[in-house]
């Protein structure tokens, strides 16, 4: 700043004395450069950032091609930088002063420039709700001149929060998706007893990191939960689970095994509830927003129960064929599962590739559909439990060796679960 006093000084003799006045007021010099923040200003977010608007003017006679603007920010550890501005600088780097220019202000005229400058995502989370405040200043080179300091001041920082949540169903184990998506909607079976792994898809698309989201998901009736990863809990039928922290543009998979009751008869429909997803935050500016909640996509999403069966078959340990004779063997039918099954095998049987003839059998529930197959109907049958049961079919002549094979697999629908012990050879 430019001042210049002028000291005028008076003698006055009276009755030989000499008085000396003290110095007149000081005048200021013209202000060759002035800087003022404008109205028009947009908010910043936290990783997102915002403008501010400046007007330069130059007063007095005074033309300049080389005024530039420096904006230094007051918040300490800001990490302000500015957002494409091919006009500035920061040679300090991230959150020191940026200089812009230079521009051409002509005499007695005003320049009205837009700073666009952004804010680090976490910057809500270190610095709370305190605003991003801006030290600007105006300067030639050419004029030998810096303006006075101007506050630009925001009414302060907010998030920019967006949040997208959905479901995935899947078979146990499986990995998590690579990217953000949902199942197609419809019906899903799971086996009783059998799990499934709900994936709780949360999509973050705001610009903000933002701490404690609260993933909710409504537990239908008749679906258990196995195991629930630290971060959340149960509460009666709601889970709901909390991510600590969430970084802007991610997403996160939460799994969780389930399984549905035993006692559920086949074919029992139970509709799925889509998850929610809600925010707050302690650091937005008064009266603004400070909360948020997500939005469900996909589904409608249905389990479907679907029994699940683990027979086994056997027969005699040796079966003996001669050719052009009857061949009798035992048929055995049991349930491995740990629950009691109702379901329709089908035993297949053949020997040595040979078409056998005129069979009978003599088991309960057993009836013969061709020579060479059997359909047992063995519900209910207990843990454990099996049938036994004589068959007897004609061996043709030009059968070679005394192979028996003996095949099944349940005809009603259910999945068999290990498939290994339905078939022996002997």
């Amino acid at each position: 700043m430019h001042f210049f006093q002028k000291f005028v000084w008076l003698a006055v003799f009276v009755g030989g004395a000499t008085l000396v006045a003290t110095p007149a007021v000081a005048v200021e010099g013209p202000d060759i450069l002035q800087i003022e923040q404008t109205g028009g200003r947009i908010y910043p977010y936290a990783g997102l950032g915002g403008t501010t608007s400046v007007r330069v003017t130059s007063p007095a006679k005074a033309a300049s091609n080389d005024v530039f603007v420096h904006y230094t920010p007051l918040n300490d550890d800001s990490g302000m930088t500015p957002d494409g501005e091919s006009t500035c600088a920061q040679p300090g780097g991230p959150g020191s002063t940026v200089d812009c220019g230079p521009y051409k202000l002509e005499a007695n005229k005003s320049v009205l420039l837009n700073f666009r400058y952004m804010l680090p995502a976490d910057y809500l989370l270190r610095h709370g709700q305190k605003p991003f405040d801006m030290h600007l200043t105006a300067s030639s080179a050419a004029l030998d001149y810096t303006s006075k300091a101007t506050i630009a001041t925001t009414k302060g920082v907010m998030s920019a929060v967006s949040i997208q949540t959905g479901l995935r169903i899947e078979e146990p184990g499986s990995p998590a998706p690579s990217r953000p998506s949902v199942s197609p909607a419809g019906d899903y079976d799971i086996f009783s007893p059998g799990r499934k792994d709900l994936q709780l898809i949360t999509a973050y698309g705001g610009y903000s990191d933002i701490r404690n989201i609260q993933i909710k998901l409504l537990l239908p009736e008749h679906v258990h939960t196995l195991t629930l990863p630290e971060t959340c809990e149960r509460i009666g039928s709601i889970i709901t689970c909390t991510r600590p922290l969430t970084k802007a543009a991610t997403f996160s998979v939460i799994s969780l095994p389930i399984e549905v009751d035993n006692s559920l008869s086949p074919g029992t429909h139970i509709p799925l509830s889509l998850p929610t997803a809600s925010v707050s935050s302690p650091n937005e500016p008064k009266g603004e927003v400070n909360s948020w909640d997500g939005i469900a996509k996909g589904g409608p999403y249905a389990l479907v129960v679907n029994p699940s069966v683990d027979v086994w078959l056997g027969s005699d340990s040796s079966v003996s064929t001669v050719e052009g004779r009857d061949v009798q063997f035992e048929l055995q039918v049991g349930n491995a599962d740990n629950f009691t099954a109702a379901d329709e095998v089908s035993a297949m049987f053949s020997l040595s590739g040979a078409t056998a003839s005129n069979t009978r059998v003599d088991l309960e529930g057993c009836t013969v559909v061709d020579s060479a197959h059997i359909a047992c109907d063995i519900g209910p049958l207990g843990p454990g439990e099996s049938l036994r049961g004589t068959v007897t079919t004609f061996v043709p002549t030009g059968t070679a060796g005394n192979r028996l094979v003996l095949e099944g697999q349940s005809k009603s629908g259910a999945v068999e679960r290990d498939g290994t012990n339905n078939a022996s050879s002997r």
